[in-house]
């Protein structure tokens, strides 16, 4: 018999979310757990109108293409600090595509990022020839 934690209802489908784990200091984690008791809401509520809140306003700087295009220079700086005989780009590829496949980012996304990597590795390549 549970006497303090209500009963969840059931907010959306399992398909359309994802979960994403989060570290706190204890202090702040236990504060959360007694505003929700007090409150009779959800930690998961809390969290997802502050995260709502964030993205919203990080929306207003950032597309998700210009975000694409910032993952993909990065991507290509750590391609480009391989030693010689690690620098193999189709294995790179094949490496970042499991990476991001073990993140569960949606295949569209990641096939986005690959295309702005190999794209970013061909401009460089034709910098470097002219």
């Amino acid at each position: 018999m549970t006497i303090i934690k209500k009963k969840n209802i059931k907010e959306c489908d399992k398909r359309d979310v994802s979960f994403i784990g989060i570290n706190l200091p204890k202090e702040e984690a236990s504060f959360l757990y007694l505003f929700c008791l007090a409150k009779g809401i959800t930690k998961t509520l809390v969290l997802r109108e502050l995260i709502h809140s964030w993205v919203v306003e990080k929306q207003k700087d950032y597309t998700k293409d210009s975000l694409i295009d910032i993952i993909a220079k990065n991507i290509y700086k750590v391609y480009l600090s391989l030693p010689p005989q690690k620098k193999n780009f189709m294995y790179f590829r094949n490496k970042l595509r499991q990476e991001f496949e073990l993140k569960e980012i949606e295949q569209s996304i990641v096939d986005a990022i690959i295309k702005s990597v190999s794209d970013e590795k061909e401009k460089n390549k034709q910098s470097t020839i002219e």
